[in-house]
Order: structure tokens, then sequence, then C-alpha cells
């Protein structure tokens, strides 16, 4: 499966590999959505760094992104995307652009490491004394 989601303490890793797919996007929200179900608010961050490709369009993001924005969550929620190569992180850049939800935040990174720190949170999930 080209998109896996876990649970790793208080964070929500999202990891997608190879071509990803507007069905693989749908894939991942349906398990990001059973985690927040039982446990809201914790922050996510997106692997995209072992992503080789993208098989959708805009129009098919901006169509993820319209059901999503309707999905009602009860906390605030920060999404980091880590995007190492250039054809993901253009991907990235354009998923935040029409992904207004007013209870997420999502930034694009192009380090791990930063990513977390903006998160407030270890790799393994932990929340850090900085940033939270």
């Amino acid at each position: 499966m080209p998109v896996t989601v876990e649970r790793r303490g208080n964070l929500i890793v999202v990891r997608f590999t190879g071509e990803t797919s507007a069905a693989d996007l749908a894939d991942a929200a349906e398990l990001v959505d059973d985690i927040e179900r039982e446990t809201p608010g914790l922050p996510r961050l997106v692997a995209t760094t072992e992503m080789t490709g993208v098989q959708t369009d805009f129009v098919a993001v901006a169509r993820f992104s319209g059901i999503r924005r309707q999905r009602s969550l009860s906390l605030q929620v920060k999404t980091a995307v880590v995007a190492s190569s250039n054809v993901a992180f253009r991907f990235a850049r354009m998923y935040q652009g029409v992904s207004r939800h007013s209870r997420v935040t999502t930034e694009v990174f192009r380090d791990r490491q930063d990513a977390l720190a903006w998160l407030g949170v270890t790799e393994q999930g932990g929340r850090s004394s900085v940033g939270s």
C-alpha cells in the first residue's frame, strides 16, 4: 500500500511511498480520521520523502480538500508535511494552498527535524518543551 498511517505516542505519522494518487489521499484521510475519533487533536507528520510521483491533478486535490474541510474537528490540529523532493514539495504546497480548514494549520518543510520542532513533538511522539 502506498500509504501508511500510525499513531506514535502523541503524534500521527502518515507516510506516502511510490506513486501517490487521489485514492491514496482518501485512504490516508480515512485512517487519520479513525485515530482522530479516538484521540482528537494529535499533531500530524506527513512524510513524502519516499514518494516517487503524483498521479492526480489540481481538481482532484481541490475536491479532496473540500471534502476534508467539511470534517468537524473538536480541537485545533497542526499538520507538518515533510517534502524533500521538488515534486513532493510542489504537491504539498498545492495541497496547503487549497486546504483551508478552520481548525487545521498546515506547513510544508524540507527537513523532518524542522517539521517535528514546529509540531512541538519528538520523533517518538512525545511532547517537547519547545513549541508546545
